[in-house]
């Protein structure tokens, strides 16, 4: 009887301590923690905190291990001058956080930033060339140890693109693809690319440059609602697969929030360190 209890106990073993595989990421434009309110500037600081509470209890939730965000307040006169990543950071108990400027002033200080499980490591903030009469893009980029793999570093990317020109857009993918491609290691960029995946000048072109993929390009998934469109995406090396990739629900901004669960291939096992 005891040697029939053991070998079913072995037999359950694999299961008892299997843990979820993969890292899980998140992509989200917060727009200055104004929720899905009309603009900032309407808004008091009482209600930013609340907004920015309201996306780190989907953090939480969600059990994620690195964020993307854009749109990201350090020092806004609009609504209370504290560190909109900071507070999320905080708030949601992930102990290492980055923020980039892209557009700075008086009492006016955001970008893109990233929140993580794990140490972000030699961690850069890049600004676009900006034009005429329009707020500056950029993107953060941070260097990680990925979990599944030892000693395999892996860059991490928050980016914003441009709102406004297919052209300014392209220049500012050649500029990543100019930064990025230097760097011999897998890669991870999510953000909010103000395009969806058709335009070949963009993500088409970008993707085989990194060789990057995503998960469905064709894919009928409304990450941004004013618009019913998709501009926000995550592209991932070839080296990892996609487990999983749905769109949140949650209002926590102009923008839906980006899931996506991946993993190193089974080849990549071999990896060239």
């Amino acid at each position: 009887m005891r040697l029939l209890l053991a070998a079913s106990l072995l037999a359950f073993l694999p299961y008892i301590n299997a843990q979820p595989p993969g890292v899980k990421l998140m992509s989200l434009n917060i727009a200055h923690a104004r929720a899905t309110g009309l603009s900032q500037l309407l808004q008091s600081e009482a209600q930013a905190r609340h907004n920015l509470s309201q996306i780190a209890i989907v953090v939480r939730r969600e059990s994620l291990d690195i964020i993307a965000l854009q749109e990201v307040d350090r020092d806004p006169f609009w609504n209370g001058s504290f560190d909109h990543g900071e507070f999320i950071a905080l708030q949601a108990q992930y102990p290492h956080y980055y923020t980039g400027s892209h557009q700075t002033a008086i009492q006016l200080d955001y970008g893109t930033a990233l929140l993580s499980k794990s140490l972000l490591q030699n961690s850069q903030t890049l600004t676009f060339t900006p034009s005429l009469a329009r707020t500056r893009k950029g993107f953060v980029i941070s260097s990680i140890d990925w979990s599944e793999h030892e000693n395999l570093k892996v860059d991490v990317v928050s980016l914003h693109l441009d709102f406004l020109s297919d052209s300014k857009r392209r220049r500012e993918i050649d500029k990543l693809i100019e930064t990025l491609e230097p760097r011999d290691v897998p890669k991870i960029i999510m953000g909010d690319f103000n395009t969806s995946y058709e335009d070949p000048r963009l993500i088409p072109h970008l993707a085989p440059e990194l060789d990057l993929h995503t998960w469905d390009p064709m894919a009928d998934l409304t990450t941004f609602t004013t618009l019913d469109r998709g501009l926000d995406w995550v592209l991932i090396s070839s080296e990892f697969r996609f487990v999983d990739h749905r769109v949140l629900p949650d209002p926590l901004s102009d923008h839906r929030a980006i899931i996506a669960e991946i993993t190193l291939r089974q080849h990549s096992d071999n990896i060239q360190l």
